[in-house]
């Protein structure tokens, strides 16, 4: 009989990275399923919230101050879900993400953001912040990074298009 730790080794995934291919399985799902855009925008708000009230208190209090703070800076961006995380998106593309710390058992939730954010700053930059308190200072340092993120970038000749 197999046992659990037998099975993570097996398929070289934990439960936790399991359980994050079959909730982006199922975003790949409603994606194909013929919907309005509005249909399709509501549910996937629908299914963060719904993502963000299983989450533990200190989760749900990053997660939602990263939401407000978005709605704020950039009213644009939709909400959805990508790989069970909260995530906004800009034409459909995702542009951030928040990695809440239970998903992994980490001891901090991560804000991510894709190669489509406007944080390019140099020849090196940051793309993450560990986050486990949402604090003034902090909360500055998000609203001035997601301005950056929202950016549109010049295609540059050598680079992929975006």
């Amino acid at each position: 009989m197999a046992t659990a730790d037998n099975d993570d080794k097996a398929s070289g995934l934990s439960a936790e990275e399991r359980q994050a291919v079959k909730d982006r399985a199922r975003e790949l799902r409603l994606s194909k399923k013929r919907l309005s855009k509005q249909e399709r925008e509501a549910i996937e708000a629908n299914d963060v919230l719904e993502a963000i009230d299983k989450m533990s208190d200190s989760d749900q209090a990053i997660c939602q101050a990263v939401s407000r703070i978005v709605t704020e800076v950039a009213p644009d961006l939709k909400t959805r879900l990508w790989y069970g995380m909260p995530a906004f998106t800009r034409n459909g593309k995702v542009l951030m993400h928040v990695l809440p710390a239970g998903k992994f058992h980490m001891r901090y939730a991560t804000l991510g953001f894709e190669d489509s954010a406007g944080l390019d700053d140099g020849a090196a930059w940051p793309v993450a912040y560990a986050i486990t308190d949402i604090d003034s200072h902090t909360e500055s340092l998000i609203r001035r990074t997601i301005a950056n993120a929202v950016r549109e970038l010049p295609l540059d000749e050598e680079s992929p298009e975006r």
